[in-house]
């Protein structure tokens, strides 16, 4: 990429997004960072041999970081530019009891490798063309840590598989330095990951930090190429999908002077409700309204 780039190794994650976390890098926005992260259960699939039965369920889900964004303040937005993502030529799905929407009726726990190509994943017999993801990514929360296997208005465990190189992220600081963390990539996942796991994978994310000062968020917004991406957590999908809608609501009001009820028509015409995940604490869902439309009434940016 042409500049230095700090590099932050897999070895320094942290398992809650935490004010009081000890930042492991800290950086000036504008700086290319280079994170290197374990898959969601810390390497402890290694062959067809390894045991599900030995994994430590306390080890998983490890976000490298918190890296402290030097100017970032409460009621400042972190912009997270994705440059880059790579990943590791071999990853695990699985299915386990009691662990996502088929969990009550799967006896055991089940896992089968993926060999991960520049293309397609191959799972025994059937290839699956890649779609690499960020599973976790987010900053210290306004009030109590959270574990990073649960999302939040700080971001966190939001499996939004439109997080991924070229997409932009927008999250709400709420501590000095932001204190950002990522991890949990994803080779392949659909939307929902019913399984509670896409493919497993390690890997390497190359980003950077802007601040919008003065700009408060309630929860993230996305932006790729085509749309911007109003993301909530809730505890039911009718409330992630009611947060995520109202957000959206308020920022065409608030940004671009609609009124409710033509907010309401727009995104009823180019607003699509999708679902992130539905297998965490927390269940995750995204309102993906198109630039194209919005470009037209005025759209500059976030």
């Amino acid at each position: 990429m042409g500049c230095m780039v700090k590099r932050v190794t897999k070895d320094k994650y942290v398992y809650q997004f935490n004010s009081e976390a000890t930042p492991v890098l800290q950086v000036e926005p504008g700086e290319l960072v280079l994170l290197e992260t374990q898959d969601a259960l810390g390497g402890q699939i290694v062959d067809e041999n390894s045991s599900l039965a030995a994994i430590d369920w306390n080890a998983v889900n490890p976000a490298t970081g918190p890296v402290y964004i030097n100017g970032a303040a409460p009621g400042d937005t972190l912009k997270v530019i994705i440059h880059e993502i790579t990943v590791a030529p071999q990853g695990a799905v699985m299915a386990l009891n009691g662990s996502g929407f088929f969990g009550t009726r799967i006896e055991g726990s089940h896992f089968k490798l993926a060999r991960i190509g520049k293309t397609h994943a191959q799972v025994g017999d059937i290839s699956y063309p890649l779609n690499i993801m960020i599973g976790v990514m987010g900053v210290a929360p306004a009030g109590a840590p959270s574990n990073t296997g649960t999302p939040g208005s700080h971001g966190g465990n939001m499996d939004n598989r439109k997080i991924q190189a070229g997409t932009t992220l927008y999250l709400p600081v709420y501590h000095p330095g932001a204190l950002f963390a990522v991890g949990d990539l994803h080779a392949v996942m659909a939307d929902g990951e019913v399984s509670v796991t896409g493919i497993e994978v390690a890997g390497e994310i190359t980003l950077s930090f802007e601040l919008l000062k003065g700009v408060t968020l309630a929860n993230p917004i996305g932006e790729d190429a085509t749309h911007l991406y109003f993301i909530a957590s809730g505890a039911t999908l009718d409330e992630a999908a009611a947060l995520a809608l109202n957000d959206a609501a308020a920022f065409l009001q608030e940004r671009l002077n609609f009124t409710l009820q033509d907010a309401a028509m727009l995104l009823s015409l180019c607003g699509n409700l999708e679902v992130c995940q539905i297998v965490d604490p927390l269940l995750t869902m995204r309102v993906a309204v198109a630039k194209e439309q919005l470009q037209q009434a005025g759209f500059k940016g976030v």
